[in-house]
């Protein structure tokens, strides 16, 4: 009867052991610093979902990030990242709140990056889910690699 019960009781352990890491932004275009906190969460979660913006952001669109992240899930083992476009949402945020809505039993980190903290105040209290300061890599950010991009300048330092 014991391995009974444990056969039974067990996947349902395993189901609520589940971490998902939630990694909204633009992304107009991800760089370093972005995949460096990708690498981050996949040690903190099971399943890290990078979540992009649905609005074109000074020329770049959403399936232009998709395919950047593509490349990049490339250099990691496993290809662990799923990527998607929030679609289906005003922004990304809306994305990462509703799935929190809709999995109150999943465990979930929602990563943000430099000053947006505050974006997050009103998932502090809940038990599943933890708030991930993403911070900055090296001061870089998408608005210099846009620059740099639109200026034909070196861009090495942008990617991982």
């Amino acid at each position: 009867m014991n391995s009974l019960v444990k056969s039974l009781i067990q996947p349902l352990l395993e189901e609520s052991s589940h971490t998902i890491a939630l990694y909204p932004g633009k992304f107009k275009p991800p760089h370093r610093g972005h995949f460096e906190v990708a690498k981050r969460l996949l040690n903190k979660a099971d399943e890290v979902v990078i979540v992009i913006s649905r609005k074109e952001h000074e020329g770049i669109n959403a399936q232009q990030s998709k395919n950047i992240w593509d490349l990049y899930n490339k250099l990691l083992p496993n290809k662990k990242l799923k990527i998607e476009i929030a679609t289906d949402f005003p922004s990304p945020l809306d994305y990462v709140f509703n799935y929190i809505k809709t999995h109150p039993e999943e465990k979930v980190i929602v990563s943000y990056g430099k000053k947006e903290g505050s974006r997050y105040n009103s998932l502090i209290d809940k038990p599943n889910v933890e708030i991930y300061d993403g911070g900055t890599f090296d001061n870089l950010n998408s608005r210099d690699l846009r620059s740099a991009l639109a200026n034909s300048k070196d861009i090495s330092k942008f990617l991982p």
